[in-house]
C-alpha cells in the first residue's frame, strides 16, 4: 500500500517526496507523531521548503489520505480485474494489509488516523470516513458475491464492516509483537468461516 512514486525531477517530485515522507511517518507515529522539521530533516530541505508545499499539517494530512485512499482504490479495481473468485479477491485483499504489516513497524494509514480521530483537524477527518467508506462499499459487493443471494443486504453490510475492522485490529496486533502472522491468520480464519454459496 506504498504510494504510487513520481519521478523526482521537479518541484512537483519535491511536493511528491514531501507526501511519502509523511505518509510513512504517520503510519509508524500517527498524525500528532511528527514535525514538518521531522519531513525537512530526512529530505534534506529546510521546513520551510515543506511550508511552502503544504502551509498547514492539516493540509498535508488531508492530501496523503487522499493520495493513499485513491492508490487504495486503485488496487481494489485491479484485484476486481485480475482475481475473479470472490473469496479468492478476500485474500487478496487481505494482502494489502499484510504487506504493511510484513517486516515494518507501519500500519494502515488511515486505520492510525482512525484512532486519533477524535483530534485530527477537520480538514483531515473527512477523508478518513472516506477511505473506511470506499473499503466497505467495496468489501460489500465482493461479500454479495462470496455468499449468494441467500444473504440479506443488512448481513452483507455487517461482514463488510466485521472484515474490515478484522484486518485494522490484527495489523495492530501484529505490529505490537512484531508477527505478521497474526494478520494473515485472522484473515484466512475469516475467510474460512464464510457461507458457502
Amino acid at each position: 500500500m506504498a504510494l504510487v512514486k513520481q519521478p523526482a525531477t521537479n518541484a512537483t517530485s519535491t511536493k511528491q517526496r514531501i507526501l511519502q515522507v509523511a505518509t510513512r511517518l504517520m503510519q509508524q507515529r500517527g498524525f500528532h507523531g511528527f514535525t514538518f522539521q521531522d519531513i525537512a530533516k530526512e529530505l534534506g530541505v529546510s521546513h520551510v521548503a515543506v511550508h511552502h508545499h503544504y502551509k498547514t499539517k492539516g493540509a498535508l494530512g488531508a492530501a496523503a489520505l487522499q493520495a493513499y485512499t485513491a492508490h487504495f482504490v486503485a488496487e481494489l479495481a485491479t484485484i476486481s480485474a485480475s482475481v475473479r473468485d470472490p473469496r479468492g479477491q478476500l485474500q487478496a485483499y487481505a494482502k494489502l494489509f499484510e504487506a504493511v504489516a510484513d517486516g515494518s513497524d507501519r500500519v494502515c494509514l488511515c486505520s492510525i488516523m482512525a484512532a486519533e480521530l477524535v483530534t485530527l483537524p477537520d480538514t483531515v477527518k473527512p477523508e478518513v470516513l472516506r477511505f473506511y467508506e470506499h473499503n466497505e462499499e467495496w468489501l460489500a459487493k465482493v461479500l454479495a458475491a462470496a455468499t449468494g443471494k441467500r444473504s440479506t443486504t443488512q448481513w452483507i453490510k455487517q461482514q463488510a464492516t466485521s472484515f474490515f475492522a478484522l484486518l485494522g485490529g490484527a495489523m495492530i496486533s501484529a505490529r505490537a509483537f512484531a508477527d505478521p502472522s497474526r494478520l494473515t491468520s485472522a484473515a484466512s480464519l475469516w475467510i474460512g468461516n464464510l457461507p458457502k454459496t
